[in-house]
């Protein structure tokens, strides 16, 4: 017999296999179902398996990851294990988006720094402007976090600021208001 947390699971898969690939509000619905569970931050968190093969999948699990994140929900180091997989193979970019986007619940550790260096720095250097844009936030915070990456993130943001498209240079300036760097 299944556990039930796998039941659950195999519930939410089915109804991400039925979403349209670009409904929002089809995904917060979802959310609002789904997301009071005891098991889904564990759904959410166990998805390499799930997502390996589907870019539809992905943005889907990481954008109610997202939207669980900005409700409070901290990701632990040892939970982040299958996300860091998922990113260091190249990702679609809104997955990748959505995670840099949530950055701040990542509990960080120097387990996985050297993962998170990696997925950053490809970042620093996507085709989309947002996930550049958000890459310059997750480093303010990696940085933060470990201070020796510092005069690194300073020379990324200088770089930014004279050579980035507009819309990045904005958003590194919002973080600059808000004493992100």
């Amino acid at each position: 017999m299944k556990p039930q947390w796998l039941k659950y699971r195999e519930e939410i898969l089915s109804s991400l296999d039925r979403w349209d690939g670009k409904s929002v509000e089809a995904l917060e619905g979802l959310y609002r179902n789904y997301s009071a569970n005891d098991d889904f931050a564990k759904v959410l968190e166990d998805w390499a398996d799930s997502v390996s093969t589907s870019i539809k999948l992905q943005n889907a699990l990481s954008h109610l990851l997202k939207q669980h994140c900005d409700n409070g929900y901290i990701v632990l180091a040892k939970q982040s294990h299958s996300i860091l997989s998922v990113l260091e193979n190249e990702p679609h970019w809104q997955t990748l988006l959505h995670i840099l986007q949530s950055f701040k619940s990542f509990e960080l550790v120097e387990e996985y720094r050297d993962s998170w260096e990696r997925i950053l720095k490809s970042a620093l250097s996507c085709e989309n402007k947002f996930v550049r844009a958000w890459s310059y936030y997750a480093w303010a915070l990696f940085a933060d976090h470990f201070p020796r990456y510092g005069p690194e993130v300073n020379d990324y943001i200088e770089m930014a600021l004279r050579d980035e498209a507009p819309s990045v240079k904005a958003r590194i300036r919002q973080m600059q208001k808000q004493g992100l760097i």
